[in-house]
């Protein structure tokens, strides 16, 4: 899950891995906070997931949706924005 110090970051990953979205109330982040997450791995994936009370937007759920998840592509990187009010936006290498 993702913590205060995360904020503003590059996180690199060499492995499978998965980042959960904190409700708000559980995170320190501002609105505009955001970090980059980079997989420095040929084959493994980091998997961005969230809750029920979580919105995630990307390429993949427009608008927002609930209770999804995104992965990170190997060797890829992507871009994590949080936009208040527990939602959050992901752009770059992913998929579904």
């Amino acid at each position: 899950t993702l913590a205060a110090g995360d904020a503003n970051t590059i996180m690199e990953f060499n492995g499978t891995a998965t980042v959960t979205l904190p409700t708000d109330g559980t995170h320190t982040w501002p609105p505009g906070a955001g970090c980059v997450i980079c997989v420095d791995h040929a084959t493994q994936v980091v998997t961005v997931s969230v809750g029920a009370s979580v919105t995630l937007n990307s390429i993949n759920h427009p608008g927002g949706a609930n209770s999804v998840t995104d992965t990170v592509s190997a060797g890829g990187s992507a871009v994590l924005l949080y936009l208040g009010s527990n939602e959050w936006y992901l752009s770059g290498d992913i998929a579904d």
